[in-house]
C-alpha cells in the first residue's frame, strides 16, 4: 500500500513539473525516437563539417572565428577525433536531447504566454512533431541549429522573470548566439514576443532589449578581435546571395511550406522517390487541422498575438530566408508557428472535428517522418557499402588517395536522398569504416566522362605522381586501382 502511496506521488509530483499531458507523453515516448534516429549514418555535409571526427593534433584555428564561429562544434569534432568510434552516435543523442529539451521550453513558453493545458498540448505536441523539425532531428551535423534554437527559448523563458533573471538572460543568448550566428535574432524577437502578448509595456520591452543589444555588441567585438575574424566572405558570399527577389520569394514559400503543410515532401522534391497516391494521402490527412483551425478563427488570425508570432518566426529565419534556405532552417522558427496553432486552440480546439482532425494530423506527420527516417538510412546505407567495397578490393592501406569522380547529375532531396558519391562522402566513408586509420590524405577529381580509357589514363598518372591508390567512383559503384605493394 505504501509503495503504491509513494508511487502515486512521484507521479503526481511529474505531473505538475511538467508543463502539460504532452510534455509528459514526450518524455515517455523519447526513447522511441531514440531507436529511430540512432541508426542514421553520415552522409553529404556530414563528412567534412565540424561535428565530424578532427583526429591528429589539436588544432586552434576550428575554434576561432571564420566564415562561421561555431566553437561548440569544433568541440564535438575535438571529441569525436579522440574518440572516433562514437560518431555519429553521439552527434544523434546531443541532437535529439537538444530536440526534447526545445519542446519542454516551447511547452514552457506556451504556459507562461496564458495558454491553457489544453492549448499548450497542441503547442507541443505540433513541435515536436511537425515534418519542419525533420531536418534537424534526423541530421548530423545540426546540433548548432538545436542548440541556438534551446538557448535562444532559455532566453525567452527567462526574459519573463524579474531583474535578477536579467543577467542569466543575456547569458543564454550569449550562448544561443555562439552556437549559431542566427541567434542574434533572439535580441528582436524577446523584446516583441514580451510587448505583443503584453507582458511588458513598449518601455519595458526597448529596457529588455537594451541588455540585449549590448550581449550582440560584444558579441560582435569579440569576433572581430579575435584572429582570423576577417575571412574573405568573397568566396562564399556569391553563393548566398544568388537569386535575387525570385529566390527570396521562393524559400519564404518553403519555409512556409515546411511549417504548416504535413505532406510526403520526398515525393515533392524527389522524383525518383515520387509517389502520387502517399502524396496525395498524407496531404488529405494533413490538411483537415489546418482548414479547421483557420475556418474557425476568422477575424483571429489578425490577432495582434498571432501577427506577432508570425513576425517573430520569420525573424527567426531571416538569415536563411535572405541566403540559402533548407528544410533544416525550418527549425529555427517552429516554436513560434507552434504558438500560433496553441493560441488559436481557444477559438478553433472545440468539439470531436478537432480531435479527428488532430489525430488524423498525427498519423500523417508520422507517416512523414518514417518516410524521411526511411531516405536517410537508405542513402546512409549506400556510403557505407560503398566503403566496404574499397576494403574489399583493396589489397594494401593507402595514406594517399585520389577519387576520381564520374558527375552524376541525378536529383537529391537534402541528406534524405543524396547521391551516391555524396553519401560515400568523397571518400570520407573509408576513412570512417577503418575507425580514422588510413587513409590520411584524400583527394578529389571529377569528370563528366566515365571513358574508360580516360579513367585509366587519370588513375596512372595519378598512381605515377606518388598517390597510393585510386578510387573511381561510377554511382554506387567503386573501382580500386592501386600502385606498387608496399
Amino acid at each position: 500500500m505504501g509503495t503504491d502511496s509513494n508511487t502515486s506521488k512521484w507521479w503526481d509530483g511529474l505531473r505538475r513539473a511538467v508543463p502539460c499531458d504532452a510534455a509528459l507523453a514526450v518524455l515517455v515516448l523519447q526513447p522511441l525516437l531514440f531507436l529511430l534516429v540512432l541508426p542514421l549514418q553520415p552522409t553529404f555535409d556530414d563528412w567534412t563539417y565540424l561535428t565530424s571526427p578532427h583526429p591528429g593534433t589539436f588544432d586552434i584555428s576550428l575554434f576561432l572565428p571564420d566564415t562561421y564561429w561555431r566553437p561548440f562544434d569544433a568541440l564535438l569534432g575535438y571529441v569525436l577525433g579522440r574518440y572516433p568510434a562514437l560518431f555519429p552516435t553521439l552527434n544523434h543523442v546531443i541532437i535529439l536531447l537538444l530536440h526534447m529539451a526545445n519542446t519542454l521550453l516551447t511547452a514552457s513558453i506556451a504556459r507562461r504566454l496564458g495558454f491553457s493545458r489544453r492549448a499548450t498540448d497542441v503547442t507541443t505536441l505540433f513541435f515536436f512533431l511537425s515534418p519542419g523539425m525533420l531536418g534537424t532531428v534526423l541530421d548530423i551535423d545540426s546540433m548548432n541549429q538545436a542548440a541556438t534554437l534551446m538557448w535562444g527559448l532559455t532566453a525567452i523563458f527567462l526574459s519573463f522573470g524579474t531583474q535578477k533573471h536579467r543577467f542569466w538572460m543575456c547569458m543564454a543568448l550569449l550562448l544561443s548566439i555562439l552556437s549559431k550566428e542566427n541567434g542574434l535574432t533572439f535580441i528582436v524577437i524577446i523584446p516583441l514576443l514580451l510587448y505583443v502578448f503584453r507582458r511588458r509595456s513598449g518601455q519595458q520591452a526597448v529596457a529588455v532589449a537594451g541588455p540585449l543589444i549590448a550581449v550582440g555588441m560584444a558579441y560582435l567585438v569579440l569576433r572581430l578581435s579575435l584572429p582570423h575574424s576577417h575571412a574573405d566572405l568573397s568566396d562564399t558570399a556569391g553563393v548566398y546571395l544568388q537569386g535575387g527577389l525570385t529566390q527570396r520569394l521562393r524559400n519564404i514559400g518553403m519555409y512556409l511550406g515546411f511549417s504548416w503543410v504535413p505532406v510526403d515532401f520526398v515525393g515533392l522534391l524527389h522524383a525518383p522517390s515520387r509517389k502520387i497516391v502517399f502524396i496525395v494521402a498524407t496531404l488529405v490527412a494533413g490538411l483537415p487541422l489546418l482548414v479547421i483551425t483557420a475556418w474557425r478563427s476568422g477575424r483571429h488570425l489578425l490577432d495582434r498575438e498571432v501577427i506577432g508570432l508570425l513576425l517573430c518566426s520569420l525573424v527567426a529565419v531571416s538569415i536563411h530566408l535572405a541566403t540559402i534556405f533548407t528544410v533544416m532552417h525550418t527549425y529555427a522558427g517552429l516554436p513560434f508557428i507552434a504558438l500560433i496553432m496553441g493560441y488559436l486552440h481557444r477559438y478553433a480546439g472545440k468539439g470531436n472535428e478537432y480531435l479527428l482532425a488532430f489525430l488524423l494530423w498525427i498519423a500523417c506527420v508520422m507517416m512523414v517522418a518514417l518516410r524521411h527516417t526511411i531516405k536517410a538510412e537508405a542513402s546512409g546505407r549506400i556510403g557505407a557499402s560503398m566503403a566496404r567495397k574499397v576494403l574489399k578490393q583493396s589489397t594494401k592501406e593507402s595514406d594517399r588517395v585520389l577519387v576520381v569522380i564520374i558527375e552524376d547529375t541525378a536529383p537529391h532531396y537534402s541528406m534524405f536522398c543524396v547521391r551516391p558519391s555524396d553519401a560515400f562522402g568523397w571518400g570520407l566513408a573509408v576513412r570512417h569504416a577503418t575507425n580514422y586509420q588510413w587513409p590520411d590524405s584524400i583527394d578529389n577529381t571529377f569528370i563528366n566522362d566515365d571513358n574508360a580509357t580516360k579513367t585509366d589514363s587519370i588513375a596512372q598518372n595519378a598512381l605515377s605522381q606518388g598517390y597510393d591508390a585510386v578510387w573511381i567512383v561510377k554511382k554506387n559503384k567503386v573501382f580500386v586501382k592501386e600502385g606498387g605493394i608496399r
